[in-house]
């Protein structure tokens, strides 16, 4: 049942009474901001997404007597391509802007061609639902229309890698692309010439975004590495294109640079680098509020040394940037936060490859003399440092990684993520030089994720907006709430998968490179499971599986989804894992099939009856009660229960009241329950959380002050 926005009211439900007049005692909610993964399913209503991120941040802070108080991070949660159906997409113009600014040889030849292949998943994802897919990006910096430009050296490239015939236009608006665009195939690929020849694309002209936003049906950004820019075919088409959602390529950044930095597991450390502390300011002060180790390297320690009083001989410093280091190792110490510089350092008698060299402490660089890398004891204490980690994000170099003399330390952290990475420790290389550093060694396959942008990296781990993101639809609210508590590695359980959006948006958040992740979900129609399994094979994307295979096992009840992964240009480790399991079962059965010892993060519940199927077929308020009792039991220490109860439906007020009833027996020194209703309209769905407190969160710590 379809609904408007309209206001909500948060209440946190009352222990004796359920009646809406003492029911509203609202919880205050700070301005906060909020970065998130990418949710995914997609729900008949729209409600303030912010809003939810409130309730989770309260339920988080009222979930354990000893937590602190909840951090606020910079964010964007937005709709993907993922939550298109095939019906979405079949024979639809889509419209998407990939980043194909490769760098070119002289003779127009592609020297590295990670761009494009970071871009195939969504572009297969597109042509194997039957879409239209119209191709925009830019290359270079041109000045109008020129020629080295031209996007046509692409072309051979991208069609091998596709499998079919990209057809390439001389424009990208106009008369002629018009044409080509209507010509275009189900299935087909048309990519328009460079987007920057037209300098309206930069100064976002809404009149040249309408004409690009003219071309197709719906829009998709997969080009995170132009997302920090407010551009026309970034920012400015989405006023004229709906839906506009994110590709592929730019959720899984999202979901690394976003989510698992902003919900690490921990402990965290962050290794930064680079040539200036001015470059990395806002990284740095935005990795302290939320890392358990910073280690520094790169020519930014010379100032950080200077500032302590120490020698730096003719290093690179920042002198007006003095004042600032000595802060930032100070907010460190008041953090809680290790902060680590390099106690050792190559220093050379020049700049340049030939140069002289020598290791000397940090506190003895003679005069005339230049740091160009972390020393060899640095790199043991930086590498035992990272030893007990499980979340490391890299960005910067050591030292002058361009020089072979120079670029052992850089190497030696390259070396020590790829040990660390098969382990389960989460790896995120930031972008920038980090990414050539790691390509230069050769391990680059083995990282969790390599980041494809490199202003838009920095900018987000500053915890900045992206234009290009937040311009896209915003994500289901109720899956807002999930990425606040769950995480990589966790069991989670769809009580009811309907048409599996919500299995699919809870396999994202589980899933990680080890195959911990599990998602148990059960329904007993056997439509839903259909519908399930259909969905997933769609939208589990090549460079994350290898195939989905349905099976039906003996007994007559169990269905099972078997997942493998291969090792793909995007680093995940080569595994065979079982990531999702569907039962035809009812939900008063949850406990069977949880394993003995474990315990779930998250139970989900959709309440009612399977959208397009008999209306007379939904769930039962007895059930409903007898499977949230179920959940109780096996729901981990600060796991949560998230109910979407439709009251507009025959039966579903009185399923929802049954339901409130049983949230507010709930003991209150366990349990904190609330719910979310609008109350300029009675008929709107009400979600329902019941979040259980633990005085030890045994699944994560709590976040940093």
């Amino acid at each position: 049942m379809a609904s408007t926005a309209a206001s909500p009211a948060f209440c946190a439900i009352p222990k004796k009474s359920i009646s809406p007049a003492t029911a509203r005692a609202s919880l205050g909610v700070p301005a906060t901001r909020f970065l998130a993964r990418t949710p995914l399913r997609r729900l008949v209503f729209v409600s303030d997404t912010l809003f939810f991120h409130h309730i989770a941040t309260k339920l988080r802070s009222f979930g354990s007597s000893n937590a602190g108080p909840t951090r606020a991070v910079a964010t964007m949660a937005k709709k993907s391509v993922g939550d298109l159906t095939a019906a979405d997409l079949k024979g639809k113009k889509v419209f998407v802007r990939v980043d194909l600014n490769v760098p070119l040889d002289d003779n127009q030849n592609i020297t590295d061609d990670t761009r494009i292949r970071a871009a195939i998943p969504t572009i297969k994802h597109l042509i194997g639902n039957g879409a239209k897919v119209i191709l925009s990006s830019h290359l270079g910096r041109p000045k109008g229309v020129t020629p080295k430009y031209s996007l046509a050296p692409l072309v051979p490239r991208l069609s091998e890698l596709l499998g079919i015939q990209v057809v390439k236009a001389d424009d990208c608006i106009g008369p002629e692309v018009e044409k080509l665009v209507a010509s275009l195939p189900e299935g087909g690929v048309l990519l328009l010439e460079n987007v920057r020849f037209y300098k309206e694309e930069e100064k976002n002209e809404p009149e040249f975004a309408k004409k690009l936003a003219s071309l197709a049906d719906l829009y998709v950004n997969d080009a995170f590495g132009t997302a920090h820019r407010a551009h026309a075919s970034t920012e400015g088409v989405t006023k004229f294109l709906k839906p506009s959602v994110a590709g592929l390529l730019l959720q899984k950044e999202l979901d690394y640079l976003v989510g698992a930095v902003s919900s690490p597991k921990r402990p965290f450390a962050a290794i930064v680098g680079g040539s200036k502390v001015s470059s990395k300011i806002g990284v740095i002060e935005s990795l302290l509020e939320k890392c358990d180790i910073l280690l520094l390297g790169g020519g930014m320690i010379f100032t950080f040394y200077k500032a302590q009083g120490l020698s730096v001989g003719s290093s690179l410093v920042e002198e007006d940037k003095l004042d600032l280091a000595t802060s930032l190792l100070e907010k460190a110490k008041a953090k809680g936060v290790s902060l680590l510089l390099p106690s050792d350092v190559v220093i050379a008698d020049k700049f340049a490859p030939d140069a002289n060299s020598k290791v000397v402490p940090s506190s003895a660089i003679p005069d005339g003399w230049m740091g160009l890398d972390i020393g060899p004891d640095s790199v043991k204490t930086f590498s035992d440092a990272l030893e007990t980690t499980k979340t490391v994000i890299w960005n910067g170099p050591m030292g002058v990684f361009e020089f072979d003399k120079f670029a052992v330390g850089t190497e030696a952290i390259a070396n020590k993520l790829a040990e660390l990475s098969p382990k389960g420790v989460t790896t995120i290389i930031g972008g920038g030089d980090s990414v050539a550093a790691v390509e230069k060694v050769g391990v680059a396959n083995v990282m969790s994720h390599i980041s494809t942008g490199g202003g838009a990296s920095l900018e987000l781990l500053e915890g900045k907006e992206l234009p290009g993101v937040l311009a896209l639809d915003e994500a289901t609210p109720v899956a807002v709430v999930w990425q606040n508590v769950v995480q990589k590695g966790d069991l989670v359980i769809d009580a009811t998968c309907g048409k599996g959006y919500d299995t699919l948006a809870l396999l994202r958040l589980v899933a990680d490179d080890t195959g911990k992740g599990r998602v148990f979900a059960m329904d007993l129609q056997k439509d839903a499971l259909e519908h399930t399994s259909s969905l997933l094979d769609q939208s589990v994307t090549a460079d994350e599986v290898l195939n989905t295979e349905l099976t039906q096992l003996d007994c007559a009840d169990l269905y099972l989804i078997n997942v493998c992964t291969r090792l793909s240009e995007f680093g995940f480790v080569a595994a065979q894992r079982k990531l999702v399991e569907l039962y035809a079962m009812c939900h008063t059965k949850m406990e069977e099939i949880v394993p003995d010892g474990a315990t779930a993060r998250l139970v989900a519940f959709n309440l009612g009856y399977l959208p397009g199927s008999d209306k007379k077929i939904k769930t039962e308020a007895e059930t409903t009660l007898r499977a949230l009792e179920a959940a109780t039991k096996i729901l981990a220490p600060g796991g949560l229960i998230s109910v979407v109860a439709y009251v507009g439906h025959d039966g579903g007020r009185m399923e929802f009241q049954k339901v409130q009833c049983f949230a507010a027996e709930l003991p209150t020194d366990k349990w904190t329950c609330c719910k979310l209703q609008m109350l300029n309209k009675p008929l709107a769905p009400v979600i329902v959380l019941l979040s259980k407190r633990s005085v030890v969160d045994n699944f994560h710590q709590q976040p940093k002050n």
